[in-house]
């Protein structure tokens, strides 16, 4: 089933080097037409957001202590604990690969391999049959946003019979290629640490001693340092699980409470460094004041009731019955905050707990027919294999990094200090920096998850960047900010990917990402008002730099920047006092 998922990347790479080997003119026109990439901002699978994730990837790579992939400034232990132990792993692949793409392909590889055997091995202690198993492994594996119904997201309802037939059918077969495993971090790194935890905290229900219960308290812990959704979840969970069973026993289960207080003990560093969340991380993060029930949350609390009635005796059934009510609670839990958390994040996999603790009340007859479920199990994974085909014959092109961007990409990481700031005001190459080179940007990617910068400061740094460029700010965000386009993936591909100009609607995903959209034109007035004091070491001059730039920028700013390397997009100017030779 790994091999089947990930078939789809060499197939890309080896098309592409085809084309580029023998047919160079047609494949010199390709808009990406550089080097293959797993991580791009325009024409990959999981576009601007994976490219994120692969900034803080390379930086953990270059540094022991990685903070801010983005600004060199911002070193906070908040911004530090988000996520930590899930770019040591990756940085760590980055570092023994020799690249974030290669780290990239290992990781998906290794996700698709731990999902199959986890869910195997959850399955097989909820149905005992081994086939029954098998199968529902590869199912979940290869087909869990079918279970979290993302793709519904996708399906059109108009058009004549056979144009919604042929949409909807490809959104089902595709949409697993962004939204399933294959997405890292989350789900495909966070998800298998959460599914590793609940056996080994069932493991320790059923063993009872020292060794299984420090195993399950230290690895629900260290899940603050993988994903808050999948900790805040496994937290409850594992107080639920230990409840559920003291109640069963009718005596306190101390030893899933020594898990459950050491779970809070190893995540208080994380919890000391970012809780309360400031009033900016909130803002970034789009989380408004609301306080809403989620009807629909009942059905996880009603799995969770019929797993505590029927399957208690079963350990493997019973965690899975309390990872349902740990959704139903975080689901819920802005009417305690007074903020919602993205609850569709704990429902996609609340849903798959539901589903892995439906097996446990499967029927005797679903035990029978071995034959009929490995057979079914090897069919998922042709159909898997036949996404992965597809899916690459289809984006081939568009898997790579334009040869100029590439170019200067290289030069950047070869000839420049690390560290290096380089300024830029393009929102692509603001991420392709910092996840192909050792350098900072000016500019900060202003997910949460990914920096913790402040979005003032980091609007007032973006401000000062356009005026050092002799941009006027009032144009650019008219233009790229307040009345760009925003496009769709179909859309960015059907314009052909056009640099220079698909560029400008994506000013504001760099610079507002999730934050309220009433919110920015106040932010940016503020930042026009007092831009910030930069000093960068690198200016990044291409295609959108050229529009917005003064028109005798290279001869206004020869005393203080020099031209240091040259392509036909992309042009690198150094400070004077540093500048090395060309």
């Amino acid at each position: 089933m790994a091999g089947a998922l990930c078939a789809g990347y060499p197939l890309m790479m080896a098309w592409r080097a085809a084309w580029q080997e023998h047919y160079p003119q047609v494949a010199a026109r390709w808009a990406n037409n550089g080097p293959f990439t797993l991580l791009g901002w325009y024409g990959t699978e999981t576009a601007y957001e994976g490219l994120g994730y692969a900034d803080r990837a390379n930086d953990q790579a270059h540094h022991l202590l990685a903070f801010d992939p983005y600004i060199r400034t911002n070193r906070t232990w908040g911004q530090y604990a988000i996520d930590r132990l899930t770019y040591l792993i990756l940085g760590g692949l980055d570092d023994a690969t020799g690249g974030v793409n290669n780290a990239w392909l290992l990781a998906r590889f290794l996700c698709c391999f731990a999902w199959f055997m986890l869910i195997f091995v959850m399955a097989n202690r909820l149905t005992d049959y081994p086939p029954l198993s098998f199968f529902c492994a590869a199912f979940v594996t290869g087909f869990s946003y079918i279970l979290t119904f993302l793709f519904t997201s996708d399906l059109v309802w108009r058009g004549g019979f056979s144009h919604i037939l042929e949409h909807d059918l490809w959104a089902l077969l595709s949409y697993g290629r962004t939204e399933g495993v294959l997405r890292l971090p989350r789900p495909g790194l966070s998800w298998a640490f959460l599914f590793l935890a609940g056996l080994w905290l069932a493991k320790a229900e059923e063993r009872r001693t020292p060794r299984w219960t420090i195993l399950s308290g230290v690895l629900g812990g260290l899940l603050a340092y993988i994903r808050m959704d999948v900790w805040s979840s496994y937290v409850v969970a594992s107080g639920v699980f230990a409840l559920a069973v003291s109640f069963r026993d009718k005596k306190p289960a101390w030893n899933l409470w020594a898990s459950f207080a050491l779970t809070g003990l190893v995540s208080l560093p994380y919890l000391a460094a970012n809780y309360p969340p400031s009033a900016d991380m909130l803002l970034k993060s789009g989380l408004l004041p609301r306080r809403e029930f989620h009807p629909d949350s009942l059905a996880y609390l009603a799995a969770f009731l019929i797993g505590l009635r029927y399957k208690s005796k079963n350990s493997a059934a019973l965690f899975c019955a309390a990872l349902c009510a740990a959704t139903f609670v975080m689901v819920n839990i802005e009417l305690v905050t007074g903020y919602p958390m993205q609850p569709q994040h704990w429902m996609f996999f609340g849903n798959v707990y539901a589903f892995l603790l439906a097996l446990a009340f499967a029927p005797e007859a679903f035990k029978r027919g071995a034959r009929l479920w490995r057979g079914a199990a090897w069919g998922l994974a042709l159909v898997a294999l036949l996404q992965a085909v597809s899916y690459a014959a289809i984006h081939y092109p568009f898997q790579g990094l334009p040869r100029d961007y590439a170019a200067a990409l290289s030069w950047l990481e070869r000839k420049t200090p690390k560290n290096s700031e380089v300024l830029t005001i393009n929102p692509e190459v603001d991420a392709l920096i910092p996840a192909f080179t050792h350098d900072k940007v000016n500019a900060a990617f202003e997910l949460a998850v990914l920096s913790n910068f402040p979005l003032l400061q980091n609007c007032e740094r973006f401000v000062a960047g356009l005026k050092l460029l002799g941009a006027k700010p009032k144009r650019f965000f008219d233009e790229c900010l307040f009345h760009a386009s925003r496009y769709g993936r179909r859309q960015v591909v059907s314009l052909g990917l056009q640099r220079g100009q698909i560029e400008k609607g994506d000013v504001g995903t760099l610079l507002f990402y999730m934050t309220p959209p009433d919110r920015i034109p106040g932010i940016v007035a503020e930042a026009e008002k007092r831009p910030a004091d930069i000093h960068p070491d690198y200016i990044w001059f291409g295609d959108l730099e050229r529009q917005y730039a003064r028109p005798d920028f290279a001869r206004a700013a020869r005393k203080d920047w020099r031209a240091v390397y040259r392509n036909p997009s992309v042009i690198i100017y150094a400070r004077t006092a540093r500048a090395p030779r060309p």
